[in-house]
């Protein structure tokens, strides 16, 4: 009871307010044409070293196959993820950022846009957002329109977390319209560990734990689209169908992978 009072107090009189001025603020800086490269100052010089430690360092952040992604730099990609925790965004954004020296968007859902905890992260970290969880006719224009200025954009189907230890959700597939209409290779990414990190039921984070990503093979347009010059429901089914294949494969290697980790640590204990 008083631990949700203090809460509750904290998010009213504390939270609540700062986020909104901080909304105003950057409402004016929008308008004025600064908002963007104040943006990418505060990714690139505090929370990407910020958060990159404290990541590696305390969860043991692993990356593997980011050499997929050295073909596409002068590029536009969209990487399809599962979605296991809030911390998913930010992971993912930070790490193309460490690797790959860019900033990418990602598509997500408006429910982030007006918490109050989280509404002006998301938007430092290039949200775009979807009122519903079939992205909307807005959400598709504006991913085309970075795709077409070569940006990099992080897109996650299943629109809310999912319960993690690779139980995934049925992906929405209006996604591959903005493959399709921007003619961009799909990157499958698989993320792995975030649900015991920080799950959609746990209230904080756990101290310790491992995350890992994993980038898949990009899917070209030419190949995801040759059997018709027109995007019908069946071929949107068909290739969501594979592109969650593809991350879920993934997802069973890291999980693979951790376990024979765990095996041998415990084989050497013993001897």
């Amino acid at each position: 009871m008083t631990e949700n009072f203090g809460m509750d107090f904290l998010r009213k009189y504390i939270i609540d307010p700062l986020n909104n001025n901080i909304y105003g603020l950057r409402q004016v800086t929008k308008k004025i044409g600064y908002l963007e490269a104040i943006d990418g100052l505060f990714l690139r010089g505090i929370e990407e070293p910020l958060l990159w430690r404290l990541f590696t360092t305390q969860y043991g952040l692993e990356i593997s196959d980011i050499e997929h992604l050295e073909t596409f730099t002068s590029k536009g990609a969209l990487f399809v993820a599962n979605f296991q925790s809030v911390l998913d965004p930010i992971i993912c954004g930070i790490s193309i950022m460490h690797k790959m020296k860019k900033i990418p968007y990602h598509v997500l859902p408006m429910r982030l846009g007006v918490d109050s905890m989280m509404m002006n992260l998301v938007r430092i970290n290039q949200a775009i957002f979807s009122r519903t969880a079939d992205l909307e006719e807005n959400a598709i224009e504006e991913c085309i329109e970075h795709l077409e200025q070569h940006k990099w954009i992080i897109l996650y189907p299943e629109m809310r977390p999912n319960r993690g230890n690779g139980n995934l959700l049925p992906f929405y597939p209006e996604y591959i319209r903005v493959a399709f209409e921007s003619r961009v290779p799909i990157i499958p990414l698989a993320i792995f560990g975030t649900d015991r990190v920080f799950g959609p039921k746990m209230k904080i984070p756990a101290i310790k734990g491992k995350i890992l990503l994993r980038f898949g093979k990009p899917l070209l347009p030419d190949s995801l689209f040759k059997e018709s010059p027109e995007l019908d429901y069946r071929l949107l089914k068909k290739i969501n169908k594979k592109v969650k294949r593809k991350i879920k494969s993934l997802w069973s290697n890291l999980w693979a992978e951790v376990e024979d980790r765990k095996k041998e640590n415990q084989s050497g204990s013993i001897n």
